[in-house]
């Protein structure tokens, strides 16, 4: 076992709950709360602190979880062994376990501090999704479709959702919730096929190991015309949603010139980083 100091310790979780996402989880919960009816201006101190939840916390417990059982595929990837520390995960996996449990813990009081009860009832369901996503024997992670559906409806539809629903007082389905969820979908295709090699290696059976790279490619680009056709349909396209689709566009359609590892992640950094500055754009105007 590998004994870390308690700076190292707190880096290490630090870097495994993938810090450059942290905005986009509070920006679709913030959204969802202004399209529910309800300002910035009259945001509560509890609606601040589960926003601030979505952060660390519950990055935490998401890609922790995930991190825990994807230790295989990660030792193969240069990129993400670095980013993650994932040699010493491996020969220390109390390290992240412990982690995992704190973030439990504390996105549970900052839950409760919001819903009451039924927190301590959302917190079970985030544990519950996280397991199901990565832990076997259910592993929907590896169950190709279903993945990505999964993904869309939890990290997209279902945040977006729970901030129109309490603004609103009404559990309505949130039309802008629905496509938000195409859009995570595709998001998450995007990294399952950059994945697609060293899922492959270690037996791991996702969306674009088992259709294969090109015909997941075909997918990501119907997935997104499809998005794209019904966004406009719905609500036409503002100048800054414009960009957002154009920049999407452009990652989607990069992707099918079999470009490198390294290339596929830039594409993604920089599509996430564009869609963080939108959605704070969105929040604020």
């Amino acid at each position: 076992m590998i004994m870390k100091s308690l700076p190292a310790t707190l880096f290490i979780w630090f870097k495994v709950s993938r810090p450059i996402a942290y905005p986009l989880l509070p920006i679709l919960f913030v959204l969802g709360l202004q399209a529910g009816g309800l300002p910035i201006s009259e945001f509560q101190i509890s609606h601040w602190l589960f926003i601030i939840s979505l952060t660390w916390p519950l990055s935490m417990i998401i890609y922790g979880i995930n991190d825990l059982y994807d230790q295989e595929t990660d030792q193969l990837d240069h990129t993400r062994l670095q980013y993650t520390d994932a040699t010493t995960l491996a020969a220390s996996p109390r390290i992240l376990q412990q982690g995992i449990k704190l973030a439990i813990l504390i996105f549970a009081i900052q839950s409760l501090l919001l819903f009451g009860w039924w927190g301590i009832g959302l917190t079970v369901l985030v544990c519950l999704a996280s397991c199901f996503y990565s832990v076997p024997p259910i592993r929907i992670k590896e169950r190709p479709i279903l993945d990505i559906i999964f993904s869309g409806a939890v990290y997209g539809f279902l945040l977006y959702q729970l901030g129109y629903s309490i603004a609103a007082a009404s559990m309505n389905i949130s039309y802008d919730a629905l496509l938000i969820g195409g859009i995570a979908s595709l998001f998450h295709l995007l990294g399952a096929i950059r994945d697609c090699d060293h899922d492959a290696r270690v037996g791991h059976t996702t969306t674009a190991v088992y259709f294969g790279r090109q015909k997941s490619k075909y997918f990501a680009v119907i997935l997104f015309t499809v998005i794209t056709i019904v966004w406009y349909m719905y609500r036409g396209l503002a100048i800054e949603e414009m960009v957002f689709f154009a920049s999407l566009f452009l990652t989607v359609l990069l992707l099918t010139s079999e470009p490198s590892q390294r290339y596929i992640r830039f594409l993604q950094v920089s599509f996430l980083l564009q869609l963080t500055a939108i959605g704070f754009f969105k929040v604020l105007f």
